[in-house]
């Protein structure tokens, strides 16, 4: 696939390069839907041209959702929908009662503390790793074996782990029911290439940036937050499900001015 270079469109759809100049391989440029005149487009490809980069295609936004699905994520939902901001040191100071639960054999207790962190991320006032994120979902597992679960919503609880990376080591002395269960999962391939932008938030999926390029994840529910680039504050927090790729997940507006806008700060 073509790469999409911030510059019309703050997005990249090949990972792993952070400046345009580094690029390799062809480069898709992203226009307004009211797309500018061929001598503007030719001017941009000139001004990329000096820094490396070939522009092998202008597409507008409208013909991109027919090869990407775009999700916007609208900004300064968490301060109109959360009564109040939840630190982060009081958030991991809960989950970590989560672990001392899950280690003295109180499973349930455990689950009903789980379910209120997970409502809480919503409204957390900072960022967690998506290490924290994925120890919590092993939490839940273990929590559930405690309590009494089955087969079949152990193995739900696991497809939801799965769907943060396999990339994280996994605990070693898990039960070996659960860890066949993991080890199971990885080998079921539905990994989903997501990537972010707008013009003025930084995208985070389960507590990575997108800023420099796209993250794989797999088939389920993340945890997407909308940084201000100005101010570092969280601005939204929400689920959001993925379920096929390759996925854009952009800040704020949609409209052509704010592509614009983008363009030429």
């Amino acid at each position: 696939m073509a790469r999409v270079i911030p510059v019309l469109f703050a997005a990249l759809l090949a990972g792993g390069v952070s400046s345009p100049a580094g690029a390799a391989g062809g480069t898709l440029l992203v226009m307004p839907d009211q797309a500018p005149d061929t001598a503007l487009q030719r001017t941009v490809s000139a001004e990329l041209a000096d820094q490396g980069v070939t522009v092998d295609e202008f597409v507008s936004v409208s013909r991109l959702t027919r090869r990407v699905e775009l999700i916007p994520i609208r900004p300064g939902v968490m301060d109109s929908a959360c009564l109040e901001r939840i630190e982060v040191s009081s958030w991991q100071r809960d989950a970590r009662r989560v672990e001392m639960l899950v280690q003295t054999f109180r499973g349930r207790q455990a689950l009903d503390l789980i379910e209120r962190l997970e409502d809480q991320l919503v409204c957390v006032d900072g960022l967690l790793s998506r290490r924290t994120l994925r120890d919590l979902g092993i939490h839940r597992v273990l929590a559930m074996s405690l309590d009494g679960a089955g087969l079949l919503e152990l193995e739900q609880a696991v497809e939801r782990l799965r769907a943060l990376g396999d990339d994280l080591v996994t605990p070693s002395g898990l039960p070996p029911e659960i860890q066949s269960l993991i080890q199971e999962s990885k080998t079921r391939r539905d990994e989903i290439r997501v990537f972010g932008g707008g013009p003025d938030f930084d995208v985070h999926v389960d507590g990575e940036s997108l800023r420099t390029g796209a993250v794989l994840r797999g088939q389920g529910r993340h945890l997407v937050q909308l940084v201000e680039a100005r101010t570092g504050r969280v601005s939204t927090a929400q689920w959001v499900e993925l379920d096929r790729g390759p996925v854009l997940l952009w800040g704020g507006n949609l409209g052509g001015d704010a592509i614009r806008e983008a363009t030429w700060e």
